[in-house]
């Protein structure tokens, strides 16, 4: 047997005399990964502030959705038509809609939604916005009378 196969268990066995530092580097490693640990929950409990913060800006800085004309103060009004979403005089996509809708909620709980749609809308395009309107919160949705008509 090659000698380095008999000395390699002795390589295992700790030596009386290192076992005082032995345990006083492991306990320095333990406590340098609790530093470690402690600094990091602290950044993300900042990080965390900071997401925050940004949001609460981003709403600040998002325009008020117009009250419904001629109905109750909190009620939103979209109108479709076949290509566009109009919220007031702002042609909007289904993400700008969707930030203006929570927007308002959160200024205004009680808020309606009421989506009025032109013959030519498909009707799973008025479902989308309704669907839309209760996935941010809005509890009372209705549908209104084809603008068309009048």
């Amino acid at each position: 047997m090659p000698p380095s196969r008999l000395f390699a268990p002795l390589l295992l066995l700790p030596l009386a005399c290192d076992e005082p530092q032995a345990e006083k580097a492991r306990q320095a490693r333990e406590q340098a990964l609790d530093q470690r640990i402690d600094h990091l929950e602290a950044e993300v409990a900042a990080l965390g502030l900071r997401v925050k913060h940004l949001e609460e800006e981003r709403l600040r800085q998002l325009p008020s959705l117009p009250p419904a004309s001629g109905g109750a103060s909190n009620a939103v009004v979209v109108e479709l038509t076949a290509d566009t979403i109009r919220v007031g005089d702002e042609t909007v996509d289904l993400a700008r809609l969707e930030a203006l809708l929570r927007e308002r909620l959160a200024r205004q709980p009680d808020v309606a939604l009421t989506v009025s749609a032109a013959r030519t809308v498909a009707y799973a395009r008025v479902i989308e916005v309704l669907d839309l309107g209760q996935r941010v919160g809005i509890r009372k949705t209705s549908i209104a009378d084809d603008p068309s008509k009048k």
